[in-house]
Formats: C-alpha cells, structure tokens, sequence
C-alpha cells in the first residue's frame, strides 16, 4: 500500500498537472491565486512559435549581423586612416621638394637678370631699326 501511495505522489508531484479548460487564443494575465482560465500555452502557439525562432533564429543572426558590421567599419577606419597618413606624407614630400626647388634657384644669374633682358631687347630693337631704314634708303 505505502508502494501505491508513493507511486501516486511522485506522479502528482513530479508530473506536471493536466489542466482541463479551453485551449488559449489570446494571452491572458494570471494572478497567483486563481486558476489559468485555458489549458496547454499559457500563449497562443504561433506566438510561442514566432518567439522561439526569435530567440533561436533571429537573435543569434542578429548578433552575426552586427558582429559583420563593426569587423566593416573597422576595416573602413583603417582603411581612411592610412589614406589619410598616405595623403599627409605625400603633402609633406610635395612641400619638401618645392622648398628644395625654391632653395637651389636662389637670386638669378646676371644673363637672367630682367635688366640686362631688357638692355638686350632695346638693343637688338633699335638695331634692328635703324638697319630696315638704312636699307629702305639705299
């Protein structure tokens, strides 16, 4: 009889009770001391269903996904950066080589020198002249 009787109560306190209602179509609020008024999912089942896949399906994709997304944007702003250093060594090149440009070019030589340019010009012009009308005469 003890037998029997321990049966019983592992099976009554082990198993979980059957509830003897219609099954739920909406979710219900449950207070502690009454009784659920629907059997089985205390919840729609496609509800169940489409949190279980959220949280098994769509979250972990989600994380994936946004894992995905930082590995970009941090390949991006490394990428930008030594653009960047790229572009501030190229500037820094391009300003050392016209100083060393303007350094080796100094003040002008005398033959470069406008004056003396200009002296020739006048020269060679008014030679130039007077030989066309020398030879206009003759």
């Amino acid at each position: 009889m003890r037998r029997a009787i321990s049966l019983v109560l592992c099976y009554l306190l082990v198993l979980p009770g059957i509830a003897f209602a219609d099954p739920c179509v909406e979710a219900v609020p449950l207070d502690v001391d009454n009784p659920a008024p629907c059997e089985g999912l205390l919840l729609p089942q496609v509800w169940t269903i489409d949190c279980v896949t959220c949280r098994d399906v769509d979250l972990p994709r989600f994380k994936l996904e946004l894992e995905l997304s930082q590995e970009r944007a941090t390949l991006d702003l490394d990428l930008a950066r030594g653009e960047l250093e790229a572009e501030r060594e190229l500037v820094k090149e391009t300003q050392r080589l016209l100083d060393l440009a303007t350094a080796k070019l100094g003040p002008p030589r005398w033959f470069e020198h406008p004056a003396f340019l200009i002296t020739i010009g006048f020269v060679i012009g008014t030679g130039t002249t007077i030989g066309i009308a020398a030879a206009v005469q003759r």
